[in-house]
């Protein structure tokens, strides 16, 4: 408590644990061709209300938004559009996808899945250098259809941030579709679903919105496959297989480091360094004393985070080493946290084998029995 001149001022402060709250918003941004001049940013809570400004948004397709709406897509959506005007339409494109962190600062978002309607090396390097920086996801579609010459394609290809896939599919309601889209409406669903869902596997799940598969991958379980090739080569394909069933959905995430070897992964820990960096940001150098109820407060997300399956493992410590008289002189602090997801299983094997080592068991109860 203080006095001040012209009375009395309480100061409050919570020392009570602070409890994290995971954000399940996770934006996606669409980057379409539109016949508006110059490049423009728009946000939509759905899709009900952005087809309520189709006419604003005079895009030059509005096939990717059908492919999202069959797929029972519902999310924050953000729009840039950019002029598609023949000669200059893939510069104007790079245009919108480098200013995908001015479209952020503009909305107050901050992109998680990205999609842009333009499909080429110069778009896929572009956002590829952007998604390193900005640490969204983002799906690329390829033209290419038989292993070799996909395999050829993405040699040189850097896949940290990429969802790379190559199919064709039929969309419900007809029409024949890049499977992209269908793609990052089920991831969308999947990782908004619960509050702990970014550490589900986002493989092997079944696709909505779709009643064939016109680009077929050869895929038979335990077998040496095209399908097994191509996700090992970061590519992502959707099988029949009891339904159409999600098969790949291996991307790296980058890392200063290193990095993840698969998007699982790199999401597991992407997010958890976002959620620690918010309550970090509690402790000040006004509020140094913050520090013991904000360990506390890791302490329990991680204790939550096990509980739920997310991690496996978590351990919050001080290195000496780091936090020298120096260092904290100059009011810098370091912390560890190491922590270990939990693994998933990507392929179970079954072996049937035919004994005959349990008839002497049975004959054994034949004997007691007489």
């Amino acid at each position: 408590m203080s006095v001040g001149k012209f009375g009395t001022t309480v100061i409050k402060k919570n020392k009570g644990v602070p409890f994290i709250k995971i954000d399940n918003a996770r934006p996606t941004v669409l980057i379409l061709a539109s016949e508006n001049v110059g490049i423009n940013y728009y946000l939509y809570d759905d899709l009900i209300n952005l087809e309520q400004d189709l006419a604003e948004l005079k895009l030059k397709d509005t096939e990717y938004l059908n492919d999202l709406k069959a797929a029972n897509f519902n999310s924050q959506i953000a729009i840039i559009t950019y002029h598609d005007d023949t000669l200059n339409t893939t510069q104007n494109c790079l245009d919108a996808i480098d200013k995908l962190n001015d479209c952020e600062n503009a909305l107050k978002i901050r992109a998680f899945w990205v999609l842009c309607d333009l499909d080429n090396d110069d778009t896929y390097f572009k956002l590829h250098q952007n998604a390193v920086k900005m640490g969204f996801i983002f799906f690329h579609q390829l033209s290419e259809n038989t292993e070799s010459a996909i395999l050829t394609k993405t040699e040189n290809y850097p896949v940290q941030q990429a969802i790379i896939s190559y199919q064709l599919v039929t969309r419900i309601g007809g029409g024949i579709r890049p499977l992209k889209a269908f793609l990052l409406a089920r991831y969308s669903e999947l990782l908004a679903s619960e509050p702990y869902a970014f550490g589900k596997s986002l493989s092997s799940k079944y696709l909505k919105g779709i009643t064939a598969i016109n680009t077929i991958a050869t895929y038979l379980e335990g077998e040496d496959t095209t399908a097994d090739r191509l996700r090992a080569n970061y590519i992502t394909m959707v099988v029949s297989d009891d339904g159409f069933k999600v098969w790949g959905c291996e991307c790296k995430i980058q890392k200063l480091e290193d990095d993840f070897a698969d998007i699982r992964t790199g999401i597991v820990i992407n997010e958890y360094a976002r959620e620690i960096k918010k309550i970090l940001k509690k402790v000040n150098d006004e509020d140094l004393e913050l520090f013991s109820t904000v360990f506390a407060g890791i302490t329990d997300f991680n204790n939550r985070l096990i509980a739920n399956k997310v991690i496996a493992y978590a351990k919050i410590s001080i290195d000496l080493t780091k936090n020298t008289e120096t260092s904290l002189a100059g009011c810098e602090i370091s912390i560890d946290f190491d922590i270990q997801e939990r693994n998933v299983a990507k392929k179970i094997y079954r072996f049937v084998n035919r004994v005959t080592g349990h008839l002497g068991v049975i004959i054994e109860n034949i004997q007691k029995a007489a």
